[in-house]
């Protein structure tokens, strides 16, 4: 990156993105080689350690505020006027979130996007300097036409920054997949830094990469959340509507504009006659005018053909398309047709578009069209979840014609959700199997290993160990979480003896403590205690609660649990659960049972954990008409109950 701001890749006309070429503005000019500052002056006199930024993960759920205060800080502890984060998509294309250090350059780079490989190309090219990539000037020119530069006189110095200059640094996964891009541009001392000095910034670049990273997954799973609200809510409409396919259709299209935040939503398709159910001429708004609206431009006879065969093409890829002036669905849209769709988003005040189509099996029956007015950006989330709800509607359509709505949609769901836990659970257990089976081969074989070797070998199974243990929690975290989704009959349900239930939580818990010399004391009823509820959901929350105390526990710590029943106007059950541990902030207490919130106290954070476990308990007790209450001292514990009906 590297104008005022950053140098920034183009995409190519001929891919269908933004018009290649260079766009050119002033820099300031530097006329006294004296007035050049090293690099290092910056970065040592900053006193603050790189990894404070990591704070500023927790500090906002935007995932652009996070980003732009890492990478300001990253500028700021590296001595750079300029900075940038730029993220791959999932239709192999690298998009610009954030870019600081000049509004001008913002307005112009911010959702720039650059197809893959003429990153990759670029990085082929680039210095290999640890952490970091240089793309010298001389070789960045056979770039020019894909880089956003300025114009500016060279300093008469030998090492002055050059305009093509490019320093950037990938960002992996711990997978080693590439995410994204970090970006500096134009030192403060106007000098390329040296090696000193690299090493310097390596280490601050470093950190905010892995911050990046944190912030990455964080969102990832707070998007899926929040979009698997707004799919819930579809496949539940869906599943339940009784009426006409328009019916249907409106209370989708209300659904999906509030769970996306879009503009516009148009479901386009046919009902059971064959007709097109022109979804976007009803307004959904309280005030809607009785006559309709004016036909929009998505239903003009170009515009419907073209967005129709991107939706067969969209359905054969099960995927969605995004298009807008910087994004082309590369793939999927002539430059023809994008340059088409650009003019109608300008001619309708728009900024952007995602198309997902409807359907089931082979047959497309339609699409769903989201527009936004105010904002380019889609996550991969977002497309992601747009396909689901294509895939649901389509399920509707056919549903609808055949008048079995709920029926069938209800055993497609179990269906799932069994199919789903088998192909999650059985190459896990396959996993799990051939690391034991490696154990017992090593073992075999260790006299005749050599010891530095079998080392390694042991150090890798036991992370093959931790890893599938880590998984398998969250597999089970997860597919409790689906469970919950179902509301149970509450009559129906056997009493459950929860003394037992508990009795068996602290005797496990007990031997989990055990290695740090913690304890955990039960205090239960000698008689039994009855819910009404299913016996798999109690053993979680008792086993969710109580394992959370250990967890958080200091060591040569004590976990209290305690079962009460009372008899009073109604009858209930309080399961308490108390330990002397870390504690809770206030502030943390009140987000405490959302699902995958995780603690900015390091402490907490250290502990391994999904985020899931008291998210589940707050939907089981809920499941079950109960309550769930928290109070904590940090520094000094923290006791939690739940209270649930008795019979």
């Amino acid at each position: 990156m590297n104008d005022d701001t950053e140098t920034t890749p183009q995409a190519r006309s001929g891919d269908g993105g933004a018009p290649a070429g260079t766009a050119v503005r002033p820099r300031p000019v530097v006329s006294d080689p004296a007035s050049l500052v090293p690099v290092a002056s910056q970065v040592d006199a900053v006193s603050a350690p790189a990894v404070d930024v990591v704070t500023a993960l927790y500090a906002s759920t935007d995932l652009s505020a996070t980003l732009r205060e890492v990478a300001e800080g990253m500028a700021h502890r590296c001595g750079f006027h300029s900075s940038a984060v730029s993220l791959f998509r999932s239709s192999e294309e690298l998009e610009f979130v954030v870019v600081t250090g000049d509004p001008d350059a913002e307005e112009a780079l911010r959702g720039d996007i650059t197809p893959t490989s003429e990153i990759l190309g670029m990085m082929s090219q680039a210095l290999d300097w640890g952490p970091l990539r240089f793309v010298p000037h001389d070789r960045a020119l056979q770039f020019a036409e894909h880089i956003y530069v300025g114009s500016e006189d060279e300093a008469p110095h030998p090492r002055a920054w050059r305009p093509y200059d490019m320093l950037m640094a990938p960002m992996r996964d711990a997978r080693g997949q590439l995410l994204g891009m970090l970006w500096l541009d134009r030192p403060i001392g106007g000098l390329r830094p040296d090696e000193h000095q690299r090493a310097s910034i390596a280490r601050h670049v470093d950190a905010a990469a892995r911050s990046v990273v944190v912030a990455l997954e964080q969102h990832r799973l707070a998007e899926a959340v929040r979009l698997a609200g707004a799919t819930r809510r579809v496949v539940r409409t869906v599943s339940a509507q009784k009426h006409r396919l328009p019916d249907l259709v409106q209370a989708v299209q209300e659904i999906v504009r509030e769970g996306f935040g879009v503009d516009e939503v148009h479901v386009l398709v046919p009902d059971a006659f064959g007709w097109p159910t022109a979804d976007p001429l009803l307004d959904l708004h309280e005030d809607a005018p009785t006559e309709p609206a004016e036909t929009p431009p998505w239903l003009e006879p170009r515009t419907a053909l073209v967005l129709g065969e991107l939706a067969d093409r969209c359905w054969k890829q099960q995927r969605s398309a995004i298009c807008s002036a910087q994004r082309s669905a590369p793939g999927l849209l002539s430059s023809d047709e994008h340059a088409h769709l650009v003019e109608v988003l300008a001619a309708s005040g728009c900024e952007s578009l995602m198309v997902a189509p409807v359907g089931t099996g082979n047959e497309v029956l339609g699409h769903v069209l989201m527009v936004r007015c105010r904002r380019l950006d889609w996550s991969d989330e977002e497309a992601d979840a747009a396909v689901d709800i294509g895939h649901d509607l389509g399920r509707a359509v056919l549903t609808a014609r055949a008048r079995q709505r709920e029926e069938e949609a209800s055993r497609y769901r179990e269906q799932l959700m069994r199919t789903m836990a088998h192909e999650l659970k059985n190459p896990l257990a396959a996993s799990i199997g051939f690391g034991i089976v490696m154990g017992e081969l090593l073992d075999e074989a260790r006299p005749g290993i050599e010891p530095g070797l079998a080392q390694q070998l042991d150090r890798s199974l036991a992370g093959i160990g931790r890893a599938s243990d880590r998984l398998r929690g969250i597999v089970d975290d997860l597919l409790a979480m689906a469970r919950l989704e179902r509301a149970p009959s509450l009559r129906s349900l056997t009493p459950v003896d929860l003394t037992a239930v508990v009795a068996d939580a602290v005797t496990m818990a007990s031997g989990q403590a055990a290695p740090r010399g913690i304890r955990v004391l039960g205090t239960l009823p000698d008689h039994p205690v009855m819910v009404r509820a299913e016996s798999a959901d109690l053993q979680i929350l008792v086993s969710n609660l109580v394992g959370n105390a250990v967890k958080y526990s200091y060591p040569d710590g004590e976990v209290r649990v305690r079962l009460i029943a009372t008899q009073d106007e109604e009858p209930s059950v309080a399961l308490t659960v108390s330990d002397d541990g870390i504690g809770i902030s206030l502030e943390d207490q009140a987000r405490l049972f959302e699902e995958f919130f995780r603690s900015a106290n390091p402490e907490a954070a250290s502990a391994p954990g999904t985020g899931l476990g008291l998210a589940i308990v707050k939907r089981t007790v809920e499941r079950y008409e109960g309550r769930i209450e928290v109070t904590s001292d940090p520094g000094h514990g923290s006791t939690f109950t739940a209270v649930l009906p008795g019979v």
